[in-house]
């Protein structure tokens, strides 16, 4: 920074002078006027204050909106577990000699049953007629499915059982599969297509593990 050298009058000299050129005062060193009441007006990377303070808070606004998020999430993980979501495991069988066709895995109805088929809506309301769950029909996705489901079991003995039944009852019987997630409630009403419906308690459900049975025919 350059200096002035400057006498108690006021007159400037160059540095180097012990007594002022004007009045022979003794000289006092100070700061050079061009430099005095300057102020640093960029942040450490030559940017504003402002910019800087501006991009501080932006940043922070990024963290505080990605916690949020995932506290929401959260937060709607906890009430579905609190809702206790269950899924309700049944079957819809069909038993009518001669009005049936195709194999275990691949059957319909004919004749006053030829609803009876895959895709059949299956309709889940609570005590006080509010869904709480829907779905469809299909077909077992193999034999082995099919026995454990019939046989409400995956023990060796009750599946081969199943299996003797499923050869035992070809062209006399059909069974659908369906699956439906429900939210919790006191009292549940299953109904399947047009074909009636079924009603369970909570606890009658959970003494059932959750697994339902719909027959239609003789």
């Amino acid at each position: 920074m350059p200096l002035m050298l400057r006498c108690p009058q006021g007159h400037e000299n160059p540095d180097g002078q012990t007594y002022c050129g004007q009045c022979g005062a003794l000289l006092i060193q100070q700061a050079s006027t061009e430099s005095v009441g300057e102020t640093n007006l960029t942040g450490d990377e030559g940017h504003p204050p402002a910019v800087e303070s501006r991009r501080a808070w932006t940043a922070r606004w990024k963290y505080v909106l990605a916690g949020a998020l995932a506290l929401t999430l959260i937060l709607i993980l906890l009430v579905v577990f609190l809702r206790g979501s269950r899924t309700i495991q049944g079957k819809f069988e069909l038993f009518s000699a001669g009005d049936v066709r195709g194999s275990a895995t691949d059957c319909e109805g004919t004749g006053g049953y030829s609803d009876v088929d895959e895709g059949m809506p299956v309709t889940v309301r609570d005590q006080r007629g509010n869904i709480v769950g829907s779905s469809a029909t299909r077909h077992a996705e193999s034999l082995d499915e099919l026995a454990r489901r019939l046989g409400d079991s995956d023990k060796p003995a009750d599946v081969s059982r199943a299996h003797e039944l499923i050869t035992q009852s070809r062209g006399i019987a059909c069974v659908l599969l369906f699956d439906v997630e429900v939210g919790n409630a006191d009292f549940y009403e299953i109904e399947v297509g047009r074909r009636g419906k079924i009603s369970y308690s909570k606890k009658e459900l959970e003494q059932r593990k959750w697994r339902v049975t719909l027959t239609l025919g003789t």
